[in-house]
């Protein structure tokens, strides 16, 4: 690996030729030094002065450089050298606790025993070139990738924006022959060195991520430490990605400091192994991950208004849940009845949009089964597939159940009851035969126990006894918990580990699956 001066020559030899473009080109404006004390105060910096203090201080030193100086003279600094500055002050630190002046001889002693040990002049000096050289990189390689930093670009001083693409291309083809020059793993210790530095000053990683895929309006009013951190994050990032453009070299990403990742543990956290290159990817896992969405996370199909209004009654405003609720009003086979969107269209478009799709089905109705099988061998269905046997009332409540309910529900809109005796009962054996057998005995006058009034008493006895028997919850119940989940569920865990057997429709881990296998 080449030594800092090789490395300080080798970017010298390229600056003359570079100045233009780094002057008229550059993505920040140099700052005076009132407004760089400024700067670095507002991310966490103690840095000394008003008009003036620490950046001349430490250029007189020959500790700190400046970048260019205005018609009267004045200091110029690039944003980038707050890095340098940050690492001075660090090194000028006396290591002393605060509470250590608790006890003010203990204090004496520890100012006198810290003086000793700190830096001298010509140390720190030797130092800063080190930080220097890592600013001066940086600074001549923002005007080309500042933009996948922050995605705008700013036009400064006199140049159009078609003259300055132009001039930015030219710019680019000089950066590369820089770029060959270098010494990979120089570099690339040095990356390592601005991320774990970043790391020490906020270890905050998946909270950088999300601020890093922000906007840039956002990050660029952040205050303190945490803003501080992220200045030296993007510095880092502007390095990387010019070795990676020049030499194909693929370095951690700057999120990476501490610790170690194991293999695709990144895409199922992040969306991607590499969140910062494949942004579009990571952006709806990371508002995943810390709990912000918008939009449904979840498309519940339901079969008709019975169930559809049960969902309600459970789950008054589905939304807030992330949960969009459908109903199908019995149409799931494509081609059948008029419904704006077809199932296997909106499984597509959850597909697409990496939704859960949870759909309930009778399976007393063959055809939509069918449907629902050939959905599963095509791997279209990412979520839960909840068949109920033979029909949503037989599958969630017994017979006496439902006698008991709809008796209740005559009652409560002021009919006489329904006839309770078991035995008028006996024969039915799914949601249609007792409906027309209700219809039959109510008094109601009622011709239909289908609807809204009928969906929401089942959920308000579902919720009321949960449980169907003593060991054993209502599937409904289930399926509304799972669908309240699906916000805290992995999607493309979900996807690439499970699917369904089509013939039960049971949740299984996949395990040489084949679409083969059930065709």
């Amino acid at each position: 690996m080449d030594t800092t001066e090789g490395q300080i020559a080798r970017v010298t030899c390229f600056q003359e030729s570079l100045a233009d473009g780094i002057e008229h080109l550059a993505q920040n404006h140099r700052l005076t030094e009132s407004a760089f004390i400024c700067f670095c105060r507002d991310r966490g910096l103690p840095v000394f002065g008003i008009g003036t203090g620490d950046p001349g201080k430490f250029y007189s030193l020959g500790l700190l450089k400046c970048d260019s100086r205005d018609e009267s003279g004045n200091l110029l600094f690039h944003p980038f050298r707050s890095y340098t500055a940050f690492r001075i002050l660090k090194a000028c630190r006396l290591p002393i606790a605060p509470s250590a002046s608790l006890s003010l001889q203990s204090t004496h002693e520890l100012v006198e025993s810290s003086i000793k040990i700190m830096p001298d002049q010509q140390k720190l000096r030797a130092a800063t070139k080190e930080w220097d050289l890592i600013a001066d990189l940086a600074i001549m390689l923002e005007p080309v990738y500042w933009l996948s930093v922050v995605g705008q670009t700013s036009y400064y001083g006199y140049l159009d924006e078609e003259r300055a693409d132009q001039e930015r291309i030219e710019y680019h083809q000089k950066l590369t022959e820089l770029i060959r020059t270098l010494d990979s793993d120089y570099w690339k210790k040095a990356h390592e060195l601005l991320r774990i530095e970043a790391a020490k000053l906020d270890d905050n990683h998946a909270l950088y991520l999300l601020l890093r895929l922000a906007k840039w309006d956002q990050r660029n009013r952040l205050k303190g430490d945490i803003s501080m951190a992220l200045w030296i994050r993007h510095i880092a990032e502007v390095i990387r990605r010019a070795f990676h453009d020049v030499k194909c070299e693929e370095w951690d990403e700057e999120d990476q400091a501490f610790g170690f990742w194991q293999p695709g543990a990144r895409k199922i956290a992040y969306g991607s192994d590499r969140p910062l290159d494949n942004v579009l990817e990571s952006i709806p896992k990371l508002v995943h991950y810390f709990g912000l969405f918008s939009g449904s996370t979840v498309r519940w199909y339901v079969e008709g208004e019975t169930e559809y209004y049960a969902i309600l009654e459970t789950i008054p405003d589905p939304a807030i849940s992330g949960i969009e609720l459908l109903n199908l009003r019995g149409n799931i086979v494509s081609g059948k009845g008029n419904i704006a969107m077809k199932l296997s269209d909106a499984l597509d478009q959850d597909l697409a949009l990496q939704r859960f799709s949870m759909v309930t089905i009778d399976r007393d109705v063959s055809a939509n089964v069918k449907a629902i099988r050939r959905y599963i061998l095509e791997r279209k269905i990412v979520g839960l597939v909840a068949a109920h046997d033979p029909d949503f009332e037989f599958a969630n409540f017994t017979l006496k159940e439902l006698v008991e309910i709809a008796s209740k529900l005559d009652e409560n809109n002021s009919h006489p009851s329904l006839k309770t005796d078991i035995d008028a009962w006996l024969d039915i054996s799914n949601g249609k035969l007792f409906e027309e057998r209700y219809v039959r005995l109510t008094k109601s006058g009622n011709r239909s126990l289908k609807g809204e009034a009928w969906g929401r008493a089942l959920a308000r006895y579902a919720q009321e006894k949960p449980n169907i028997s003593i060991d054993r919850v209502r599937p409904f119940i289930d399926q509304v918990g799972a669908a309240l989940r699906a916000r805290h569920s992995h999607y493309d865990y979900t996807r690439e580990h499970w699917t369904f057997d089509p013939e039960t429709f049971q949740t299984v881990e996949i395990k040489g699956y084949t679409s083969e296998t059930y065709s």
